[in-house]
């Protein structure tokens, strides 16, 4: 039990298994499996198809550039609620990006809110790893993102801005 808590305390960044958020582990598994998109072409295109289905404004988490292009995405769920996963090529690198609400449900079994921060404009981003992937996540408008690639963690944390303006 010493042995793991050193570990614990020597890898601050990383989390044990048992303790990682679904969100994590939902996005790393459907990263791996590199399942189809259910829908491809524009940001709107996208957005609309994914809008009927979940219960959070859906909008594309990356901005596409020459470097940057959305594949496209597919619904699947977290907690049980529907939520999003994005696939996007950069450059020569796949990277997945998971969306769900981040609504919790208390133990009686009704939607609360997250905490929402004091100053909306900035976005607090963290770095995981998880099953050979670095995994950043944030949250913006009350929704949960976490961006899954096997990219160095430096690009990928570049690709997730420190402050998320409002589009």
């Amino acid at each position: 039990a010493a042995v793991a808590l050193a570990l614990v305390i020597l890898l601050p960044g990383g989390q044990a298994d048992a303790e990682v958020d679904p969100e994590i582990t939902h996005a790393v598994t459907a990263h791996h499996r590199e399942m189809p998109s259910e829908i491809a072409g524009s940001r709107d295109r996208v957005r609309e198809y994914l809008q009927r289905s979940v219960s959070f404004a859906v909008e594309a988490p990356l901005p596409e550039s020459d470097q940057v292009r959305l594949l496209g995405a597919r619904l699947t769920q977290v907690r049980g609620e529907p939520a999003v996963v994005y696939q996007y090529l950069v450059g020569s690198q796949r990277i997945s990006v998971l969306q769900a609400s981040s609504r919790r449900v208390s133990k009686r079994s009704r939607p609360r809110r997250a905490v929402k921060p004091i100053r909306r404009q900035r976005t607090v981003r963290t770095l995981h790893h998880h099953q050979g992937y670095a995994v950043v996540t944030y949250e913006t408008r009350g929704i949960t993102h976490a961006v899954v690639s096997a990219m160095p963690e430096a690009e990928l944390m570049r690709l997730v801005p420190a402050s998320h303006q409002g589009r």
